[in-house]
Protein backbone atom coordinates (compact mmCIF):
# COMPACT_ATOMS: atom_id res chain seq x y z
CA UNK A 1 0.00 0.00 0.00
CA UNK A 2 1.54 3.13 -0.99
CA UNK A 3 0.74 6.52 1.69
CA UNK A 4 1.12 9.71 0.87
CA UNK A 5 4.02 11.76 3.52
CA UNK A 6 1.71 13.47 5.09
CA UNK A 7 0.15 10.56 6.16
CA UNK A 8 3.39 9.02 6.85
CA UNK A 9 3.85 11.91 9.42
CA UNK A 10 0.75 11.74 10.95
CA UNK A 11 1.31 7.66 11.49
CA UNK A 12 4.88 8.38 13.03
CA UNK A 13 3.57 11.46 15.37
CA UNK A 14 1.02 9.28 16.22
CA UNK A 15 3.13 6.31 17.65
CA UNK A 16 5.73 8.69 19.09
CA UNK A 17 2.40 10.01 21.45
CA UNK A 18 2.09 6.75 22.00
CA UNK A 19 5.29 5.94 22.99
CA UNK A 20 5.55 8.65 25.59
CA UNK A 21 2.02 7.50 26.93
CA UNK A 22 3.28 4.65 27.44
CA UNK A 23 6.89 5.71 29.21
CA UNK A 24 4.49 7.31 31.71
CA UNK A 25 4.13 3.58 32.89
CA UNK A 26 7.31 2.87 32.80
CA UNK A 27 7.47 0.67 29.68
CA UNK A 28 9.98 0.89 26.73
CA UNK A 29 8.73 -0.36 23.51
CA UNK A 30 11.83 -2.81 22.03
CA UNK A 31 13.20 -3.19 18.86
CA UNK A 32 10.78 -5.17 17.64
CA UNK A 33 8.07 -3.04 18.21
CA UNK A 34 9.78 -0.08 16.74
CA UNK A 35 10.58 -2.11 13.27
CA UNK A 36 6.22 -3.27 13.48
CA UNK A 37 5.42 0.15 14.00
CA UNK A 38 7.60 1.03 11.31
CA UNK A 39 6.07 -1.01 8.97
CA UNK A 40 2.48 0.70 9.53
CA UNK A 41 4.05 4.27 9.46
CA UNK A 42 5.58 3.48 6.24
CA UNK A 43 2.25 1.69 4.81
CA UNK A 44 3.31 -1.82 4.45
CA UNK A 45 0.28 -3.02 6.56
CA UNK A 46 -2.65 -1.94 7.95
CA UNK A 47 -3.99 -0.55 11.46
CA UNK A 48 -5.30 -4.19 12.21
CA UNK A 49 -2.36 -5.98 11.45
CA UNK A 50 -0.42 -3.77 13.23
CA UNK A 51 -2.04 -4.28 16.59
CA UNK A 52 -2.76 -8.04 15.91
CA UNK A 53 1.55 -8.10 15.65
CA UNK A 54 1.94 -5.66 18.91
CA UNK A 55 -0.61 -8.73 20.80
CA UNK A 56 1.60 -10.87 19.39
CA UNK A 57 4.74 -8.98 20.63
CA UNK A 58 2.87 -8.61 23.77
CA UNK A 59 2.64 -12.21 24.33
CA UNK A 60 6.50 -12.99 23.30
CA UNK A 61 5.64 -14.78 19.77
CA UNK A 62 6.20 -13.50 16.35
CA UNK A 63 3.94 -10.98 14.91
CA UNK A 64 5.04 -12.17 10.76
CA UNK A 65 2.79 -15.14 9.57
CA UNK A 66 4.55 -18.17 8.45
CA UNK A 67 5.58 -18.19 5.10
CA UNK A 68 2.46 -20.55 3.24
CA UNK A 69 3.89 -23.10 0.68
CA UNK A 70 2.59 -23.00 -2.63
CA UNK A 71 0.47 -26.18 -3.49
CA UNK A 72 2.97 -27.67 -5.91
CA UNK A 73 5.30 -27.78 -2.74
CA UNK A 74 2.28 -29.35 -0.66
CA UNK A 75 1.70 -32.42 -2.92
CA UNK A 76 5.19 -32.75 -3.66
CA UNK A 77 5.83 -33.76 -0.01
CA UNK A 78 2.36 -35.43 0.46
CA UNK A 79 3.97 -38.21 -2.77
CA UNK A 80 7.44 -38.32 -0.89
CA UNK A 81 5.91 -39.52 2.34
CA UNK A 82 4.12 -42.25 0.71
Amino acid sequence: MRISPEEQARRRKSWERAKGNVSLSGFVPNKHAEQWAERFILGYQTLEETIEGFQKLAEGKSPLKPKTQDKDTKSSQLNNSK
